[in-house]
């Protein structure tokens, strides 16, 4: 019995500590230090550097007097790792401004390829020095335009260096006119950051985000001279080479969807490329997409028909047009419907559920759901009730019977999901209270605690308890709050394609790095990542999201693409160009930003 008692109580210890989880989490909307004033800089004008040649080289250390080499740090940052994070934030409003990125300076022998400016960046090594310093090799040393134009561009760099703060005062200009320039028709410009020996320039850039400030100083050093001596660059460095133009949005869709030689012209045609576009879906499972065209005499196209995504729906129209349609009728419902508005949600009230592919169950079984398992409901069968249409916490989309699920408005569904949670290791039908089988793998709120002989009592959805030992449960932990914390320490990161650290990172590589932290390896892209976890919030329904929770974007092919950590209610910590930043669904929020609202999917717990 002491056995007994001692194990039950680790247990109760245990449950207390995930129902203040579950209240906390429940109830906090996480603070992302300095986000209500967060300044995003990136260029997306494809004009500003238009015709720019550039490369790129951060992080290489060079000893300015005689000593060695000694790997100090600033901030935990060493000075290679900042210059590669300036660099990670400057590539973005490179490109987006119209500069052609280059991954080598072209080779001098070549006299066919483009001019380059080559931009070098570095900290110096016990050179004591707190200010910036800005060296620029001319094309041609012994030219005097091509000296002109380079002490004009070292005065650009050096205006807007000192503009943005940096510390030291304004940086020391240098013109490397005797230097022979070994990249023949390249424009060499060398900016040292500073010398982090020294305690004022160590301090300035040990403050979260210097890395940003740098960025854009050092853009607007480059837009500022590309806009009083474009000409003369691009006579001596940086011949116009055009960009191979990009297909628009529906050319996209039209190639994507529609292999004919030809436009579709007939209505079987049309649908075709519409269930094209259906079986493109990133998952099929996930979305809900039944669209019907319509070929009217008078040649309007009418789209009738359902989808869970208003993304899709709007694709559908666009495709049409962008297969050469020239009037298109959009009568696309967006569920859930207005059927069942009332009650936007359910619950599993029978030990196992089968979900079907049609309102039929000779059709294709698509899931199998457990007693207690929380639905989403998106319509119900207009000339027979007894099916609904649902997604499930697994994230499938499908049919199930209603007479197998207690519908239940917010607060009902509320009242008895937000709880602390059990679930079962194996599967239990004697010795509970009820006549019902409980299913391994069924989750259950706790409705008791545990008693002396060990035996727990679960709330059932139809308001009675079962009683089951201790024995053949294990206890639900949230870890969300502490993956959101973990992400927070990435904030203001610069955005770099591949990766997961804190000198660059991706999208996917932000949330699968914060919920390692404890414990749970995810796949590595977004669109894998939708595979893990529960479903807990749609665009309709909010309400439940708790810190951690990951919400997943599409684009208008379907395609999941983005993902991003809830900071509880409708904001959200995500990396994307150029930086790890807070965004947020909400219209009346500073932080909003349309965009990721039309895009927004759904959102996903990866541990229960």
């Amino acid at each position: 019995m002491k056995t007994l008692t001692r194990w039950a109580n680790r247990l109760l210890v245990l449950t207390e500590a995930v129902m203040m989880t579950a209240i906390s989490c429940g109830q906090t909307v996480v603070e992302v230090p300095g986000s209500e004033a967060q300044k995003l800089f990136m260029v997306r004008d494809k004009v500003s550097l238009a015709g720019m040649c550039i490369t790129t080289r951060p992080g290489c250390w060079v000893s300015e007097e005689s000593t060695a080499s000694i790997p100090l740090r600033a901030g935990g940052f060493s000075g290679d790792e900042i210059c590669r994070m300036v660099n990670g934030h400057l590539y973005h409003s490179l490109i987006g401004a119209g500069a052609v990125i280059g991954t080598m300076p072209p080779p001098p022998d070549n006299p066919n390829a483009a001019g380059h400016i080559l931009l070098r960046l570095r900290f110096a090594d016990a050179s004591g020095r707190a200010n910036a310093k800005v060296d620029v090799t001319p094309t041609d040393p012994a030219s005097t335009e091509s000296q002109a134009i380079a002490t004009e561009m070292g005065k650009s760099f050096c205006d807007t260096l000192e503009a943005a703060g940096l510390p030291g005062g304004r940086p020391e200009q240098t013109l490397a006119s005797s230097r022979p320039n070994n990249l023949g028709n390249t424009v060499i410009v060398t900016i040292t950051l500073g010398d982090f020996t020294n305690q004022q320039c160590a301090q300035w850039f040990a403050q979260r985000g210097s890395w940003c400030t740098v960025s854009e100083a050092i853009y607007n050093g480059l837009a500022n001279i590309w806009k009083t001596q474009r000409d003369a660059l691009v006579a001596t460095v940086c011949p116009s080479t055009p960009s191979p133009a990009k297909d628009s949005t529906t050319q996209t869709l039209a190639k994507k969807f529609w292999k004919g030689d030809n436009p579709p012209q007939t209505q079987s045609e049309l649908q075709g490329a519409l269930d094209a576009l259906k079986l493109g879906l990133n998952d099929r499972t996930f979305f809900y997409f039944k669209v019907k065209a319509t070929l009217l005499p008078d040649g309007v196209v009418e789209l009738d028909g359902a989808t869970n995504s208003k993304v899709l729906a709007k694709t559908a129209e666009d495709l049409m047009y962008a297969l050469g349609r020239v009037a298109v009728r959009n009568k696309i419902a967006l569920l859930p419907s207005g059927r069942v508005i009332d009650k936007l949600f359910g619950t599993v009230i029978v030990s196992e559920a089968v979900v079907w592919d049609e309102p039929r169950n000779s059709s294709i079984s698509q899931t199998q759901l457990f007693i207690g398992e929380p639905v989403y409901i998106l319509d119900i069968l207009p000339d027979d009730p007894n099916w609904t249409l649902i997604m499930a916490s697994d994230g499938y989309v499908g049919w199930i019977e209603s007479q197998l699920i207690k519908r239940q408005n917010t607060s009902e569904f509320a009242a008895y999901h937000q709880r602390s949670k059990a679930i079962m290791t194996c599967d239990v039908s004697e010795g509970t209270s009820v006549p019902i089988r409980l299913a391994s793998g069924a989750i259950l709120p706790i409705a008791e605690r545990v008693n002396e002989q060990g035996i727990w009592q679960l709330a059932l959805p139809d308001g009675s308890v079962a009683h089951v030992h201790g024995s053949k449960l294990n206890m639900i932990e949230g870890r969300g709050m502490e993956a959101i914390r973990a992400a927070i320490e990435y904030y203001m990161t610069p955005y770099v394609f591949g990766g997961r650290s804190r000198t660059g990172l991706d999208c996917s590589g932000l949330s699968g790095i914060a919920w390692q932290t404890v414990g749970l390896t995810l796949p590595r892209d977004a669109f894998q990542q939708i595979i893990v976890g529960k479903l807990v919030g749609v665009p309709w329904a909010l309400d439940f999201v708790q810190p951690g929770d990951i919400i997943f974007f599409v684009d208008p092919t379907g395609r999941v693409y983005h993902a991003g950590l809830c900071l509880g209610g409708k904001r959200f910590l995500h990396c994307v160009p150029p930086q790890v930043h807070v965004s947020s669904l909400d219209p009346n929020d500073p932080l909003f930003d349309q965009e990721w609202l039309d895009a927004f999917a759904f959102i996903r717990r990866p541990m229960p």
